[in-house]
């Protein structure tokens, strides 16, 4: 006689615990992937927050230097201003004597018998204007500005005669070129 065993019943018993421990380690993983994926997104979203306000700190950085550049800019600006106004001190500070010498050479090279009426300068060219007794006086006008350490190139542009009471006198006209060096 046989016996005969009965294991439907454990088969099936064994199928729900292996289908209760498949089901735990499935909601088991979905709660660890839930939280994995929370952290991320934690993370990434601190991080996210985190370049954002750097982000704000260098638009502000950048802002300040912005306002900076115009500020140096208008500071290179004044700097030109005053280099260049400098300059201009500095050539009228060396040209003050400048005019004593003109004087003092124009008075040297004037010989007797020559009275000048006009000196007019235009860079460093001088007209130069008056009244001679003869034309050799001119001549020794001329000839002594060209002598001078400080004139060059006389050239008589004009000259005539005029008849003014009881003397007669030549009336001239010449440019003389300045022998000056400037920087």
């Amino acid at each position: 006689m046989t016996k005969t065993i009965n294991l439907l019943p454990w088969r099936e018993t064994s199928r729900q615990l292996r289908k209760q421990a498949m089901l735990a380690t499935l909601l088991g993983a979905s709660v660890l992937s839930v939280m994995l994926v929370g952290f991320v997104y934690m993370l990434s979203s601190s991080n996210l927050e985190e370049i954002i306000r750097e982000k704000k700190i260098i638009e502000k950085e950048i802002a300040g230097l912005g306002r900076s550049l115009i500020e140096v800019k208008g500071l290179e600006r004044k700097k030109r201003d005053l280099i260049s106004k400098n300059r201009v001190l500095q050539n009228v500070q060396s040209s003050r004597s400048e005019i004593v010498r003109l004087f003092d050479e124009s008075v040297n090279a004037v010989p007797m018998g020559v009275t000048l009426t006009t000196l007019e300068r235009k860079d460093n060219l001088i007209s130069i204007s008056g009244v001679a007794g003869s034309n050799h006086d001119v001549a020794a006008l001329m000839k002594n500005l060209d002598e001078s350490y400080l004139f060059t190139r006389a050239k008589l542009k004009e000259i005539g005669g005029s008849g003014s009471g009881a003397g007669v006198g030549n009336i001239f006209y010449m440019e003389v070129e300045l022998d000056v060096v400037r920087d």
